[in-house]
C-alpha cells in the first residue's frame, strides 16, 4: 500500500490535458470554430475519463502509483470543470453558454454518472493509502460514464454539423477526437490482461478497440464517402496521420504480445501506456488541424 504521506513526498505528477487550453473568446471567432471547438473539447472528456480508469489499473499493477493517483486527480477535476463550461460556458476555453435543448439534454445522464464516480475518486485520492476497492470500482463502472459522454458528444456533433459546420468536417472532428480515448482505452485493456484481471472480457474490449482504431483510421487518413469523411488534404494532416499510423503499429505490436502471454509485468504495462500517450499526442495534433488550432 502506498501511505498519503508517501504519495505527497513523491510530488505531483505532470499531465498534460490537451484539449483544456486557454483560447479567448474574441468577435471574430466564426461560428464553424465554434462548433468544431466544442465538439473538440467535449470529445476530449472522454479521454479523461479513459485515462481515469487506465491510471486505476496502472496503480493496481504498481507501475507508478503516485504519479497515476495524480492523473486521477488532475482529470477529475478537468472533468467536471469542462462539464460545466459546456453546459455553462468558458471564455478561457472558448465555448460559450450551450443553447441547443437536444446537447443539455444529453449532457443531463453525464452529470448523473460523473457525481458518483468523480467523488469515489477524490475519495481515493484524498484516503490516507491505496484502496484497491475504489481502484476495481473507477475501472468497472468507466464504461457508462464514457458512453454517456460519447452519446453527449454525438448529440453535439449532430446538432452542430450542417448549419454552424460542414457535416463532413463535424463527423471528422468527433472521430478524429474519438482515436484519443481508444488509445488510453487499449493500454487499459492491456494492463487488465497483464494483471490476469477480467481476462477474457479485456480481451475481447482490446479487440474491439485496435479494430476500431484501425477502421477509423483508415477512414480519416484515406477518406469515406459512405460516412461523408474526405481524404485530407492539407500536408500537415497527412503528416499526421503517417505518424498516427507509426505510433498505432508500436502499441498494436506490444498489444498482441501481451494477448498471447496473457501477462505483463510493470514494466511492460509502464512501456504501453508511454506508448499510447504518444498515440495519444501525435491524434490530438490531427483533431486540432481540423479544428484550426494547430
Amino acid at each position: 500500500m502506498l501511505s498519503r504521506r508517501r504519495l505527497l513526498r513523491a510530488g505531483p505528477a505532470a499531465v498534460t490535458c490537451l484539449a483544456f487550453k486557454a483560447h479567448a473568446l474574441t468577435d471574430d471567432d466564426d461560428t464553424a470554430l465554434m462548433a468544431k471547438r466544442r465538439i473538440d473539447v467535449a470529445g476530449y472528456q472522454r479521454t479523461r475519463v479513459k485515462r481515469i480508469a487506465k491510471a486505476a489499473c496502472f496503480a493496481r499493477a504498481g507501475v507508478t502509483p503516485a504519479k497515476d493517483l495524480a492523473i486521477i486527480a488532475d482529470e477529475t477535476t478537468a472533468f467536471t470543470d469542462v462539464l460545466r463550461a459546456l453546459r455553462s460556458g468558458n471564455p478561457a476555453i472558448g465555448i460559450g453558454r450551450e443553447t441547443k435543448g437536444r446537447v443539455l439534454d444529453a449532457l443531463r445522464p453525464v452529470q448523473t454518472l460523473w457525481l458518483p464516480y468523480s467523488e469515489r475518486a477524490a475519495a481515493l485520492v484524498e484516503g490516507p493509502s491505496i484502496d484497491d476497492i475504489l481502484l476495481s470500482g473507477l475501472v468497472e463502472d468507466e464504461p457508462a460514464v464514457h458512453a454517456a459522454m460519447n452519446d453527449a458528444v454525438s448529440a453535439i456533433e449532430q446538432a452542430y454539423g450542417g448549419d454552424d459546420l460542414p457535416l463532413h468536417l463535424a463527423v471528422a472532428t468527433n472521430l478524429a477526437g474519438r482515436q484519443r480515448s481508444l488509445s488510453q482505452e487499449i493500454a487499459k485493456d492491456i494492463c487488465l490482461i497483464g494483471l490476469g484481471e477480467q481476462t477474457e472480457e479485456a480481451i475481447a474490449l482490446l479487440d474491439r478497440s485496435l479494430n476500431l482504431f484501425e477502421n477509423t483510421h483508415t477512414a480519416l487518413s484515406q477518406g469515406m464517402p459512405m460516412l461523408g469523411i474526405r481524404p485530407p488534404e492539407q500536408p500537415r494532416l497527412v503528416q499526421a496521420y503517417e505518424n498516427v499510423s507509426t505510433l498505432f503499429a508500436e502499441l498494436k505490436s506490444a498489444a498482441e504480445q501481451v494477448r498471447t502471454a496473457r501477462v505483463a509485468d510493470a514494466a511492460l504495462i509502464a512501456e504501453v501506456g508511454e506508448m499510447a500517450d504518444r498515440l495519444l499526442a501525435a491524434s490530438d495534433i490531427a483533431v486540432k488541424l481540423y479544428v484550426g488550432e494547430s
